[in-house]
């Protein structure tokens, strides 16, 4: 018992049989013998017992109370308020508060138990409510306790008998719930009888709370072994081909092939084969697997663990014998053996027997628990045995396989310790759950529910009939299988008759389920739902099991009506659906029949393909059967094995039956969501043999490879595709709602989901969609009949069931792609592919254009396997009430035909689980807001008219498809919600769990940030929610990795080279991310690519500029809506970045001297840029969005699109309201502002553009600055009339009344005669007026037009030496490259000759500048582009293939191979790569590129063999006439002699290499300007930081702009640094040394250079004194710590000093001028002398004179 008294704080003197407060905690029974400790609350709050577990872990249970009163409340003297708050004042707390204290120091006392390992259970009366109580609530989270009361029951009921609310819990660590059996309330007249709370209770299982895990052993492997037991698989193979040699296996083969060859597919062939298969792999396989196994414990339990658990158990059976008193048992025995121990001896008689054995049992098994505890060291001692024997079988060094080993333990250690933080302890299915009742109805979905066999039948209702209680009373006989909605169930009775099912009789609600827990009962219940549920699709007999569709999927799809189908020629007597009609059309083959030659699918595997398929598979992956993957890819590695195991794997395609092997499968049984048992509910995972289930993966691949080749597969499906990913779908989605939020369109979307997808596949039609790929019949026979003769068993947390089923004669079949099988996604994707193509080809679908007209966003769904949203709008010139009925009418039309194509293949919508969404548009007082909700209901009907409605989601609601929470209002809560819950979850996991700092940052990284990851590609989160996130993560983990948690964020976040911690940033992480991604889309230009485009056209045209706005982010567009564009060039401006996207369209400037009208506005009124010359709005954003919303409703972007011709005036009238310009944009559907809005409009744009207009003027304004000439740009708007040099273009109308574009041409007396109609004025044209006589134009204005400068090619380099005076005359047969870095100046350079032979010949270098990856890979390439783009800039035309060298294979290789990928997309100078490709396709020549060995004058000569006539690499041998010169001989070698390309090369690196010896302060370079720079054409798109390409590594770049200027500036204010000093450092140099440091190093040097080291100076501020221990008259700072005088510490110095001069004569690369000089510095700083500077100007003297200005205790 643990009894905790509240303080008798009387102060009268009188006694009182009252006292408030106080808490008793007792502990009976047997966890009375588990108390380790306990202990009390001087206050009366709470009392606790901790109760020991397995394993050194266990439980503290507490039991506290809380005081009712706040301190506002004036609780009375008497209370347990007063008493605590009393008590609080005494101890020293000031202004106490003993509500949220009680809080705090229980708080504190959890955290200290779970140091201890003991999870907290707290029962509390905490007199205040989750709901309503918020700091209880944040007490539940901070302490990562959950509420299983609340879990379960998702209900808080009244504990207080004269209140509402629940304020009793019983709380606990979540690891505990899966121990908890029952919780619950007693009712309030049940217990005491004067009680005014309600008993609270828990039950729990003990084996299961008491169950240690974290120092849990690792689960032994229950395979033979493992591929990294290299002795085992050594030992495996040995044995196995001695049993193959001798049963003759190979030639048995053979033999068996023959026969199939002459006498084909006969029962006697199969037979012969089944029997040979089972010797083979049932046999010889298994055998001797497991006679490798025996006496094996793997090194997953060392033998030190092992022989203590048997040393337990054989004292165990001696006290099981002596209790029997009776002899050794057999057990025992056996025991005695493994253990080498002597039979023992058991005394019959004498005192204290049996307890004496006790103790040996008990001391036994503390000898195991400390095994266990130290199970991973026993385990690494053993390994250094073991691989020494793996070592010598795998020729590997002894210390670097132990290495690795003893990696593979920590990391599996590691790894679980950390699964089981974040994801809990995994439980087994051991129990299930199945409904009491057969009947229930629900009313919210107003369906009847039929339970069978472990599904649930669904029956909608029929008609309108109902009861007195508005029940419906009608149902339809036929049904869908649903989950059961258990909200508004109840049981119920009812009558079936031939028309429907009628609603008898309503039961009371009560329990639905009940918990089955006997093993064969499970494994009944479990067959007979399996089975009914995979036999859902014949019960329900829907159009695939009907003709037409039935007719050509009989026997197995292969039928004259199949071939029918595929051929294009199938006709049905009956009359079919239009839309039916359509898909089988869709089935035909498609055109393109050549492919089927070049990937024919026959069924027959080659060795080669054998071993690349099982190489590919994970070895843990599960399978059906004794003969696990481990042993298959043992086997398919060995070559003379290889071949027969193929003949084996093909036999059974090649002639079309089913190996019985093969049709032996499991049923794993696993919860969909974690805890629920619910039978209907979980999910089957089928286990294959590892051979077919392989083969169909081999087979699948060439079928993905066939259907894309000819783009058979849908550009809807994003699932299981290369080069396609979830959240590539997910970017379209938000693409397509961003688009239509800024063009103001009207959209709406269906959200589908089909039920069992796979489960629900028809293997018929699996089979004809395989024909039409090209796969053989017999492969496909083989494939259909092992399904359908297969036998399942089921297998539970019980084991694997004895009992099976599958298909039975006159029983309905079993239909589904069973899940879990290799080729699947291919199947499925082509099955869908023929839906979505169909739906394409006759839904109303998605349509948002750019606004210039060249693009759009066109789709019907966006489909990611069996996730499907379907897409549709409106048209986008109607009215928006008009526009939200078409675009909801044409929803209803797209929706329905999905779902009826859905059923064509046997699929089915889970129409309960569907949702829908609009985006429309409503009109408030002349401003837009989105339309929230409408009354409108979305119904659809299934194949028997049954109908369903589909919930409707407000915009501002989520979708929660594909990961990502969507809301087309564009708000982000929901997810930022979710990635904060996330992010909290694990970061409690950490604080709660004892973790060292590798293991910390170990979760940080390999668990959080993965976690959120997916979602940051796509979040649009401001800077305090990231702020949010980050102090999360930073109260959390900083603790765990040993720094204060309120250490400064600069550094936190800072990057490695500053001595930051580099821990995530969200904000940067966002940008980490999706500055990349998108990057990498528009570079890979498919479909995402596409959306992109579109809508950051309609977002230039919002935002009115004529610069790029991803290019120019130093305006500000917050006056545009956010989206994820706009929010994503906010966060760039901050970094200073921008993205440059080749061909991006912008509306461009009209005439000399026009403006955009919002770059103005944005920089407020006559605002200049400020002195960074960053343009800094100074209107707010309130404002700015009126002046653009007024804007884009007169269609206008320049000033010139509102003066008049002259560019001086505009009208007055244009300004009011009455003025829309008749633009060829499609804008944006702006309803027209209030007249308020206008008047805003004018009187900035006076203020801005005619500022010497007198204030009110209504009169037109004129501009302070006319315009200019025009500009021959494109136009957008339709001016009456244009004027060129020689004609003028009139806007009119033909006979026929259509618009036409009349051109006059020039006559004379200004006169202009009509010649023809043109489709668009010329862009050599521009505004102007004119008159129309007779069939002339005339006007006296003269042309005005002011050509557009075009940009001139530049060239690609300066040229160092040319031989030929006329370039563009030389026939150039090859060129060669190369490339030097500088590292002290920070510089490279390229260098190229393009040479016709040895006289002919140009030499030319360029100097790479602004570019972020001073490395010889983008030297070299730079080099290859450069000479490629040198010789066309120059006019040259080879008239052969040119060759180009380069002594860099990655870039001889990458420039040859075209990238094909996404990931190839972002490698290393891609840009630089995408522009050698596209180059290379304009040219009028061909190219390759070739590789040469470089630097062979400076490579050391191998001494000269008689037989080595030439010391050129084969691989080099190129025909050329050139000469080659002797090189200088060294002794002992024989003369060398070189290629032309080596001599370029040499010459090459040489004019490279000079250039980057050059000071860039003081040499003099060529004007970067005029010589070509990147971005290049073809690159695409790049990202640009300062004045900076970036063209690597762009995550590190974007994270570092964002945190270096944060750490730069901090470091600057702690240490008194100049710009200049701070400048001075390498930095680059510690982040790389940083980079490679331990993470205890890292952490280290942090608080080194941040002076941060526990010294005198810091610990002054805890203890008050700072002076060193040494010599106590000094502050202990960094720098006398080097310094201090003290005796010991000064002979330390010495020797450090003495060893580092013994090291830099010895072992380091360092000069030794150089490392004496450092030496001696440090020898000086170190006895408080002045550091001695050379006075020379050498690059000595100059870095430690630098050294001296930055600090010498930092350079130490």
């Amino acid at each position: 018992m643990a009894f905790s008294a509240s303080p008798d704080l009387s102060t009268s003197g009188e006694k009182s049989n009252y006292q408030p407060g106080g808490v008793m905690q007792i502990v009976r029974g047997t966890a009375f013998g588990r108390i380790t400790s306990n202990g009390t609350d001087k206050l009366g709050r709470y009392s606790w017992h901790c109760l020991a577990g397995s394993r050194d872990e266990g439980i503290v249970v507490i039991t506290a109370y809380r005081v009712c009163q706040e301190r506002s409340n004036n609780a009375g003297p008497k209370t347990a308020f007063m008493q605590q708050y009393t008590a609080l004042l005494e101890q020293g707390i000031t202004d106490p508060n003993p509500r949220e204290q009680l809080l705090k120091d229980l708080s504190e006392l959890i955290a200290q138990q779970r140091q201890l390992n003991f999870k907290p259970i707290l029962m509390m009366d905490a007199n205040g409510s989750v709901a309503t109580d918020e700091k209880f609530r944040k007490f539940l989270l901070s302490n990562n306790l959950i509420d299983p009361y609340y879990v379960k029951f998702k209900a808080s009921p009244p504990t207080y008998v004269r209140g509402t609310k629940r304020l009793d819990y019983i709380v606990m660590d979540e690891s505990l719930s899966e121990a908890v059996a029952r919780i619950g309330y007693l009712g309030s007249h049940e217990g005491v009888v004067d009680a005014d709370h309600s008993y609270a209770y828990v039950d729990f299982r003990s084996d299961a709370l008491f169950r240690g895990s974290i120092h849990r052993p690792t689960p032994m492997n229950n395979r033979q072994f493992t591929l990294l037991k290299t002795e085992k698989v050594h030992e495996f193979l040995e044995l196995l081909h001695k049993a193959l040699k001798s049963h003759r296996i190979e030639e048995q083969v053979g033999k068996l092939l023959a026969d199939f060859r002459h006498s084909g597919l006969t029962d006697e062939n199969v037979a012969s084969y089944n029997k040979l298969d089972n010797l083979i792999y049932m046999n010889i396989v298994v055998g001797v697997a497991n006679k490798i196994a025996r006496k094996d414990f793997g090194y997953m339990r060392s033998p030190a663990l092992t022989e203590a658990g048997r040393r337990l158990n054989y004292q165990k059976a001696i006290l099981d014998c002596l209790r029997r008193n009776a002899g050794p048992s057999s057990g025992l025995l056996k025991l005695a053996e493994l253990l080498e121990e002597d039979i023992p001896d058991l005394p019959t008689e004498g005192p204290n027997l049996v307890r004496d054995q006790y103790r040996k049992v008990r001391q036994a098994r503390k000898q195991l628990w400390e095994s266990q505890k130290a199970h991973h060291e026993l385990r690494l001692q053993w390994l250094e045995n073991l691989a020494q024997i793996r070592a010598e079988l795998e020729g590997v060094p002894v210390d670097k396989k132990l290495e690795s080993m003893q990696q593979a333990v920590l990391t599996k250690m590691v790894n679980r310790k950390l699964t089981r933080l974040t994801k809990g302890d995994h439980s087994q299915l051991d129990r299930i759950e199945v409904p009491i009742h057969n009947w229930y109805y629900s009313s919210k979905t107003e369906e009847l529910y039929h339970y069978d066999r472990g599904v649930f039948e669904t029956h909608s209702r029929l008609g309108d009939q109902k009861d007195s209680d508005g029940r419906p009373t009608h149902f339809y006989r036929h049904h869908t299988l649903k989950v059961l909605e258990e909200s508004e169930a109840v049981p119920v009775e009812v009558e079936i008759n031939d028309a429907a099912i009628l609603l008898k009789n309503v039961l009371p609600k009560q329990a639905i389920w009940q918990t089955i827990t006997e093993p064969k009962e499970i494994e009944r219940l479990l067959l007979e739902r399996n089975k009914r549920h995979l036999q859902q699709v014949s019960i329900e007999e829907g159009p695939a099991t009907n003709p037409p569709i039935s007719t050509f999927l009989r026997n197995e799809g292969i039928s004259t009506d199949s071939e029918a189908v595929l051929n294009g020629t199938y006709t049905e007597s009956i009359e079919v659906d239009p839309i039916l009609a359509q898909w089988i059309n869709n089935l035909k083959k498609p055109d393109a029949q050549q492919y089927f030659e070049q990937f024919s699918i026959d069924g027959a595997i080659s060795a080669d393909e054998l071993q690349a398929a099982f190489k590919a598979v994970n070895e843990r992956t599960s399978s059906a059967g004794p003969i696990h993957y481990t042993l298959w890819k043992c086997m398919a590695a060995e070559d003379s094995l290889a071949h027969w195991m193929a003949i084996m794997l093909s036999i059974p395609f090649l002639y079309g039956f089913a190996p019985s092997r093969w049709t032996d499968m499991v049923d794993v049984m696993l919860e969909k969501k974690k805890g629920n048992r619910k039978i209907h509910m979980l999910r089957i995972i089928g286990l294959l043999a590892p051979d077919f289930n392989t083969a169909l993966k081999h087979f699948a691949r060439k079928f993905a490879v066939n259907s894309e080749s000819t783009n058979s597969l849908s550009e809807e499906q994003w699932g299981s595709r290369n080069n396609r990913q979830a959240i590539d779908a997910a970017m379209l989605k938000l693409l397509g709602f961003e688009c239509a939020r800024l063009k103001r369109s009207t959209v709406a979307c269906t959200y589908f989901d089909q039920s069992a997808c796979y489960d629900r596949m028809l293997p018929e039609l699996s089979t004809i969609l395989c024909q039409r790929m090209g796969m053989s019949k017999n492969l496909l026979k083989a494939r259909s009949r092992v399904m359908h003769a297969m036998r399942r068993r089921v297998q539970t947390g019980i084991g694997i069931s004895n009992g099976t089923y599958g298909n039975e004669p006159g029983e309905p079949v079993l239909c589904g792609e069973i899940q879990g099988k290799g080729d699947n996604p291919s199947l499925y994707n082509a099955q869908s592919s023929t839906m979505l193509n169909t739906h394409a080809q006759i839904a109303p679908g998605l349509r948002l254009n750019s606004c210039q007209g060249d693009g759009c966003i066109h789709r019907h769904n966006v489909s990611y396997v069996d996730d499907n949203d379907g897409n549709v709008s409106a048209d986008h010139q109607l009215d928006f009430v008009a526009a939200l009925q078409e675009v909801i009418e044409n929803l209803r039309e797209s929706s329905q035909m999905w779902n009826t194509l859905v059923e064509f293949t046997g699929q089915s919508v889970s129409l309960h689980k569907c949702s829908w969404q609009v985006l429309a548009w409503k009109v408030i007082d002349g401003q837009m807001s989105i339309v929230e909700a409408t009354d409108t209901t979305l119904l659809l009907v299934d194949h028997k008219g049954a109908p369903a409605i589909i919930q409707f989601l407000p915009p501002d609601q989520p979708n929660k498809g594909l990961g990502f929470l969507l809301c087309p209002d564009g708000n982000q809560r929901h997810q930022y919600k979710k990635v904060l819950e996330t992010t909290t979850d694990i970061a409690m996991a950490c604080s709660s769990t004892f973790l060292n700092p590798s293991e910390a940052r170990q979760l940080l990284y390999e668990r959080l940030v993965p976690k959120v990851d997916y979602s940051l590609h796509l979040t649009s989160f401001s800077e305090k929610q990231c702020e949010d996130l980050n102090t999360v993560v930073r109260q959390h983990f900083l603790p765990k990795l040993g720094f204060n948690r309120n250490t400064p964020t600069a550094v936190v976040h800072g990057p490695m080279d500053q001595g930051g911690l580099d821990i995530i940033d969200f904000r940067s992480r966002q940008d980490e991310l999706q500055v990349p991604d998108v990057i990498k889309h528009l570079r890979w230009g498919k479909t995402v690519a596409n959306d992109l485009r579109v809508t950051l056209d309609n977002l230039q045209l919002v935002a009115g500029l004529t610069e790029p706005v991803l290019e120019d982010t130093e305006i500000g567009i917050r006056y545009v809506d956010r989206g994820f564009i706009s929010c994503l060039q906010d966060r760039l401006g901050e970094i200073d970045g921008s993205i440059w996207i080749e061909d991006a369209w912008t509306p461009k400037k009209q005439r000399v001297d026009d403006e955009s009208l919002m770059e103005r506005f944005s920089m407020g009124l006559k605002a200049p840029r400020n002195a960074t010359g960053k343009v800094k709005s100074i209107m707010s954003i309130d404002i700015l969005k009126k002046l653009n919303a007024v804007r884009m409703y007169i269609r206008v972007i320049t000033v010139a699109d509102l003066t008049d011709l002259s560019g001086k005036v505009v009208s007055y009238d244009k300004l009011t309201g009455d003025f829309r310009a008749d633009s060829e944009l499609e804008w944006p559907n702006q309803p027209k502002p209030p007249s308020s809005w206008f008047k805003l409009f004018r009187k900035f744009f006076r203020q801005t553009f005619c500022w010497n207009m007198p204030p009110g003027s209504d009169g037109d304004f004129e501009l302070d600055d006319p315009l200019g000439d025009w500009y021959d740009v494109p136009r957008h708007i339709r001016w009456p009339c244009y004027r060129s040099k020689d004609a003028i273009y009139y806007r009119g109308r033909n006979s026929d009344g259509h618009a036409v574009i009349q051109m006059f041409k020039k006559s004379k007396h200004n006169f202009f005669k009509y010649e023809s109609d043109v489709e668009s004025p010329p862009l050599n044209s521009h505004p102007a007026q004119a008159v129309l006589v007779d069939d002339s134009a005339w006007t006296t204005k003269p042309c005005r037009l002011e050509p557009t400068p075009k940009p001139e090619a530049r060239p690609p380099g300066y040229i160092t030496h040319c031989t030929h005076s006329s370039a563009p005359t030389l026939n150039p047969k090859e060129t060669c490259s190369d490339g030097s870095i500088n590292y002290i100046h920070q510089t490279a350079a390229a260098a190229w000759i393009i040479a016709e032979d040895k006289d002919k010949w140009i030499q030319a270098a360029f100097l790479m500048t602004d570019v972020s990856s001073l490395t010889s890979y983008r030297a070299e390439l730079e080099g290859i582009f450069r000479s490629l783009y040198h010789m066309d800039y120059l006019g040259m035309e080879p008239t052969q293939t040119v060759t180009q060298w380069c002594d860099n294979k990655a870039g001889v290789l990458k420039s040859n191979d075209l990238p094909e990928t996404q990931k190839t997309m972002l490698a290393p100078e891609a840009d630089l790569l995408l522009a050698i490709h596209k180059l290379r396709k304009e040219v009028s020549f061909s190219t390759i590129s070739k590789h040469v060995y470089g630097h062979q004058d400076t490579k050391k000569r191998k001494p000269a063999k008689d037989d080595d006539s030439s010391s050129n690499d084969e691989n080099q041998s190129v025909d050329s006439e050139q000469p080659t010169e002797p090189a200088p001989t060294q002794a002992g070698c024989r003369p060398k002699t070189y290629k032309n390309e080596a001599l370029m090369n040499m010459q090459c690196d040489k004019v490279a290499g000079s250039i980057t010896k050059l000071d860039p302060s003081t040499a003099s370079f060529p004007d970067p300007a005029q010589i070509l720079q990147p971005p290049y054409p073809g690159s695409r798109a790049m990202l640009r930081i300062g004045n900076k390409w970036i063209t690597s590594k762009l995550p590190r770049h974007i994270h570092n702009a964002r945190a270096t200027p944060k750490l730069r500036a901090y470091i600057l204010k702690r240490t008194g640094w100049s710009d200049s000093v701070y400048d001075s450092v390498h930095w680059p140099t510690i982040g790389s040394v940083r980079r490679h440091s331990t993470q205890s190093q890292q952490r280290f040097t942090c608080k080194l250079m941040h002076d941060w080291l526990p010294l005198g100076k810091k610990r002054a501020f805890v203890t008050g004194c700072g002076v060193c221990p040494g010599c106590p008259t000094e502050v202990e700072t960094i720098a006398h710590l080097f310094q201090c005088p003290n005796p010991t510490t000064r002979s330390c110095m010495d020797d450090i000093i003495a060893a580092l001069r013994k090291k830099g004569l010895k072992d380091t690369k360092v000069a030794r001028c150089i490392w004496k000089a450092i030496a001696t510095a440090i020898e000086q700083f170190s006895r408080g002398e002045t550091v001695q500077i050379p006075t020379d100007s050498t690059p000595l003297a100059q870095a430690l004179s630098t050294q001296s200005q930055i600090g010498w205790n930092y350079f130490l």
